[in-house]
């Protein structure tokens, strides 16, 4: 594997890996108003 296909692959995983935690504190921060 090249290193420029490495690289995209790491910033594939980086922008998901912010994206899914940045989804699971919004679930729940949502949680927790509803639970009071």
């Amino acid at each position: 594997m090249s290193k420029n296909g490495i690289r995209s692959l790491l910033i594939a995983l980086a922008i998901g890996l912010v994206f899914w935690s940045g989804l699971a504190v919004e679930i729940m921060y949502i949680k927790g108003v509803f639970n009071g």
